[in-house]
């Protein structure tokens, strides 16, 4: 698959594809929430069963495990890793904002292995 890189927010004139192009694809569903883009409602994450008050990390890693599959060019899942930022200590330590999450995975897809976080 084809597109246009995505860098800083913004659109660049650059065409990717292979696993860039894969890797893109997946951090986008995961940014953008389920039925919150007006052209295709089935694109993004169900983040509603992921927010709420002391989410269960097994449930959530299955949700996202789930949610990488369904791209056609991903073979196999073969770990996920979600880290909750709910703590001053641990958004110190990851270097990130309370009351975020990371996504970390490694699957392989159609071009072999890839590893990524979101």
């Amino acid at each position: 698959m084809n597109t246009f890189l995505i860098q800083d927010r913004d659109l660049k004139p650059v065409k990717i594809s292979g696993p860039d192009c894969l890797k893109q694809r997946l951090e986008n569903r995961f940014r953008l929430w389920k039925g919150e883009w007006e052209y295709d409602k089935q694109i993004g994450f169900a983040w509603d069963n992921v927010i709420r008050r002391n989410p269960i990390v097994k449930d959530v890693e299955s949700l996202v495990r789930s949610e990488l599959r369904k791209d056609p060019e991903v073979v196999s899942v073969e770990s996920v890793e979600v880290i909750f930022i709910d703590t001053e200590e641990k958004a110190i330590q990851y270097e990130k904002s309370l009351r975020t999450a990371i996504i970390r995975y490694v699957l392989t897809s159609t071009y072999g292995a890839l590893k990524g976080e979101i």
